[in-house]
């Protein structure tokens, strides 16, 4: 009687289904031992110390935010912070339904016997503590942006309050020119290290007497403004960035007056980028503006382009001249083309959120990098403007790179798209 040969894949079958169920316990185990750890290769170290997560975004006084669904943004306190004061005795959190306010005490931190306030990036109400961390304060500065969070903060407008962040690449050149001010202002030199860990404490070492507050002006948590900020003007031969005024990353400036009365207007920017324009339309005296969100619009022919404002207020003053004559804007940007005074109820809360001195400059030139892709000329004197005229601060350039796309170019420049 012949014998049939066997059949592999029937002898073999059991033992395929146990390297598969195999594999696939793997798999799982892999997920839990790496859950809550920081995914390192979405990281850079600037200056070869600070870690940046690429898909985080930061505020100024050093806390960063990052969104875990559509309502719901993860916030904690950045590398920066960590090595700056080294290992923490106690983090004061506040509790579930505590309410935020962007750029506002957020939290509080004990060195010692110092106490240390830092701000909230963004507006919401607490749904999420991070308890782990009030009990091992040691967490924070091992591992950041993992499981060093603080807290979860159901934010209404997680859009307007993306606006009023530094991300991506404004994020890196924020964070170098912080590195560049400590240089100058402390002549700070960072110790040598070889795998850095986090904890360093290098305001201590490098001010072991006035430390705390070296912390609260770079945390943004003193009452006095910070000084010392070297003066900015013209940027890489292109736009003028003159003293005393802040910007907002949609390219509106804010210049405080007296008492709590902010002029605000459109940057050089705007001029270049849209080009003479056809109308304004201004917001009437008693409306309120939210920071980050719509403050104004500006007409280019048939086309209409919002603009964001830079604080938050009751509108106390209009510029009629602009209304009669539009272009005065683009002319004189900082000085006869302003749009709006505004009454701002917390200048000091609005400002945080805002771009100044160094880091306007640091802003300006890295959007000039950004834009080098779009075959920008060297300088504003090689533009070749589209009208064929030679008035400075109207040459419109994107609707020359882009004449058929142009309202998209510059909605994404101005962060005024969907």
């Amino acid at each position: 009687m012949d014998m049939a040969p066997p059949d592999l894949f029937a002898t073999k079958g059991l033992e395929y289904l146990v390297v598969l169920g195999y594999l696939a316990a793997l798999v799982v185990l892999l997920r839990f031992l790496s859950e809550g750890k920081p995914v390192q290769t979405v990281a850079q170290r600037i200056g070869g110390w600070f870690i940046l997560p690429k898909n985080s975004c930061f505020h100024q006084g050093h806390s960063w935010a990052i969104p875990e669904d559509e309502k719901v943004m993860k916030v904690g306190m950045d590398d920066f912070a960590h090595r700056l004061l080294g290992r923490l005795d106690a983090v004061r959190l506040p509790g579930l339904g505590a309410r935020l306010s962007q750029g506002e005490r957020g939290w509080e931190l004990r060195v010692g016997s110092t106490s240390l306030e830092m701000l909230s990036p963004v507006d919401g109400d607490v749904v999420g503590v991070n308890y782990e961390v009030v009990d091992s304060p040691e967490v924070l500065c091992s591992d950041p942006y993992g499981q060093g969070w603080l807290l979860r903060v159901r934010v209404p407008d997680q859009k307007r309050n993306r606006k009023n962040l530094l991300c991506g690449t404004l994020a890196q050149a924020w964070l170098e020119e912080e590195l560049r001010t400590m240089r100058v202002a402390l002549g700070l030199v960072l110790p040598e290290l070889g795998a850095p860990a986090g904890c360093d404490g290098f305001a201590r070492v490098v001010a072991p007497d006035d430390w705390p507050e070296v912390a609260e002006d770079l945390f943004l948590s003193r009452e006095a403004p910070r000084t010392g900020v070297p003066p900015a003007r013209r940027v890489v031969g292109w736009f003028s960035l003159p003293d005393g005024y802040c910007f907002h990353q949609g390219h509106s400036w804010a210049m405080p007056q007296e008492g709590n009365i902010v002029t605000v207007g459109m940057d050089e920017f705007v001029g270049w980028l849209l080009g003479r324009p056809s109308g304004l339309e201004l917001p009437e005296v008693g409306h309120y503006l939210w920071q980050g969100e719509r403050g104004w619009a500006i007409e280019i022919g048939s086309r209409s382009m919002d603009l964001l404002s830079p604080v938050e207020g009751e509108v106390v003053a209009v510029n009629e001249a602009v209304l009669t004559s539009p272009e005065t804007f683009c002319l004189d940007p900082y000085g006869h083309g302003w749009l709006l005074k505004v009454r701002v109820p917390n200048q000091r809360r609005n400002q945080k959120n805002l771009l100044c001195g160094g880091l306007a400059r640091a802003w300006m030139e890295q959007k000039l990098r950004d834009l080098r892709g779009r075959t920008l000329p060297a300088s504003r004197d090689e533009m070749a403007l589209p009208d064929g005229g030679t008035t400075a601060g109207c040459s419109g350039f994107v609707r020359a790179l882009a004449p058929e796309n142009w309202d998209e170019v510059a909605s994404e420049l101005l962060l005024s798209e969907d």
